[in-house]
């Protein structure tokens, strides 16, 4: 499953829910370093105070209607910066089942049963559930519906996991989109993916540092939107990295 996939299941309410918590000005400068073509073609010329609707203009039309792997993981990367906190006590949770959280393949329903009682008393269920598709932690459907009220429109789940090649090759911070690892570790929950504390790694799945740090990136004003930026640009929002499981 690609990270793309996950974000064509969202619905209209819970892709608001997701754009919300990611500062437009991070979406630019990673576009603006990543994807120059997509950062000319949805922002040059704008202001980044303004580009919260060009920026689910691309989403909906360059991650879900097309696909764009790599762009999806990198959203996902900043989503689980932007909740570091939520991502940290997935990963922490679930390494608990495996410390190779990338080999889990199902939280039993009585683990998970407590997990996500503790999640939810300290996180709203809304983010709890992007945390859960985004990074590909293997609750099963039964206690997400039974926690959360919503039923995972994913299939097959919880997601195989990858073949040993694809681990291996799998370099790119959204190739774990759904890993739930270190912040730094990108593919944590898997079961997170890794859901080490320290790192989702795949942890959520794309965790790039999903520490504290973002917000600094995000403090940091208006991007230079023009085409003379792209050094700006890579400074801030770092390449998704390898967010999925």
């Amino acid at each position: 499953m690609g990270a793309s996939d996950t974000f064509k299941v969202l619905s209209s309410d819970e892709l608001g829910t997701f754009l919300k918590d990611i500062p437009s000005e991070l979406v630019v400068r990673g576009v603006q370093s990543s994807a120059r073509s997509l950062f000319v073609r949805y922002f040059k010329g704008y202001r980044v105070q303004t580009a919260s609707k060009r920026v689910r203009e691309m989403v909906e039309n360059e991650v879900v209607a097309k696909g764009n792997e790599e762009l999806a993981q990198l959203f996902t990367t900043l989503w689980n910066r932007a909740n570091g906190r939520l991502y940290h006590s997935v990963y922490n949770k679930v390494r608990t089942v495996n410390e190779d959280v990338h080999k889990i393949e199902l939280i039993e329903d009585d683990k998970a049963d407590v997990f996500l009682t503790d999640l939810l008393k300290e996180f709203d269920a809304a983010r709890v559930y992007l945390c859960i598709l985004l990074n590909e932690v293997k609750f099963s459907k039964e206690m997400v519906q039974k926690h959360i009220g919503k039923a995972i429109p994913i299939v097959p789940w919880p997601p195989a996991l990858p073949l040993p090649e694809e681990e291996e090759g799998a370099e790119t911070p959204g190739a774990d989109a759904g890993k739930t690892s270190d912040p730094a570790s990108d593919a944590a929950p898997a079961g997170a993916a890794d859901t080490s504390a320290a790192a989702p790694e795949a942890a959520p799945a794309g965790a790039v540092d999903t520490s504290a740090a973002a917000p600094e990136a995000a403090a940091a004003g208006a991007v230079d939107t023009s085409a003379a930026a792209p050094e700006a640009a890579a400074a801030g929002a770092g390449k998704a990295d390898e967010p999925k499981q």
